[in-house]
């Protein structure tokens, strides 16, 4: 079968909707629990963009006799920028650790993050609930464990000071933790340029927008986000299969889906 097309990209959603219902209430430690966050996620992403690139029809007889459909590019590299982030961010948390001390360090500075984001929007809003001051005391307690980690105490002065900011979650930049997962470095450079460009609305994505005449070029500009779109997901599932027997087992049995995940490795592995 050949993937990166639409007719494969829907059979690997398929069997990501299945797979996740498989793998979903059970008990499991902090970090399995954390894939399959990261795997729902990737996964209703793909499926939102599988909406874009097969948009309804509507029906506007003040234009059109017949049924028109509209294809937002922009919109979908959008979406796929995000999924690409959500699998740097996945990688860097769950596979790129020399130890577990590593790990643990990182992870203890994402569960302080997302509390003291959640803080910073309330303030925002002038919103107070009883709920934030728990989380403080769950911050303070994070911190606690963060001084007293190995990889913690091993990093230089100037190291410590910066994680002692509680808005600094990552060792690395996007780029940089892109960089380091199994994408190609130029590949990896390559798609956080041009996918970035469409989530900012920049320059080069408005002029590209502005190119498009008609609704065979919108399709045709649709097939990098199919691609992408099945990479990426299909890499997210090979992250999380290490966390879930089921899901270990469930791939095992189905060819077409190790073949998916061995196809996308290589492709996103290879220097384009």
């Amino acid at each position: 079968m050949e993937f990166g097309t639409k007719v494969s990209l829907i059979l690997l959603i398929r069997k990501s909707i299945i797979l996740n219902e498989l793998t979903t209430n059970l008990k499991v430690d902090e970090y399995d629990d954390l894939s399959h966050v990261f795997f729902s996620k990737n996964l209703l992403t793909s499926i939102s963009i599988w909406n874009i690139i097969n948009p309804v029809q509507m029906i506007l007889p003040e234009i059109s006799e017949g049924p028109i459909k509209f294809y937002d590019s922009s919109s979908a590299f959008t979406l796929t920028r995000n999924l690409f982030e959500s699998y740097a961010n996945m990688y860097y948390l769950l596979v790129d650790n020399k130890s577990q001390e590593e790990k643990e360090f990182k992870f203890l500075l994402w569960k302080r993050h997302w509390r003291d984001e959640r803080r910073k929007i309330s303030d925002s809003r002038g919103i107070y609930h009883t709920k934030l001051d728990e989380e403080e005391q769950q911050i303070l307690e994070i911190e606690k464990k963060i001084s007293t980690n190995n990889f913690y105490i091993a990093l230089t002065d100037k190291q410590k000071e910066y994680f002692k900011e509680r808005k600094n979650w990552a060792i690395l930049n996007l780029m940089e933790r892109a960089k380091r997962t199994v994408i190609n470095k130029d590949t990896a450079f390559y798609m956080y340029k041009f996918l970035s460009n469409y989530a900012h609305s920049e320059s080069f994505a408005i002029m590209q927008y502005n190119s498009i005449n008609n609704a065979l070029d919108a399709q045709k500009l649709l097939e990098v986000s199919i691609i992408y779109t099945e990479s990426l997901l299909a890499l997210t599932i090979d992250i999380f299969k290490s966390h879930f027997n089921k899901a270990k087992e469930f791939i095992e049995k189905d060819d077409l889906l190790k073949q998916n995940i061995i196809w996308s490795l290589n492709y996103m592995s290879k220097k384009k």
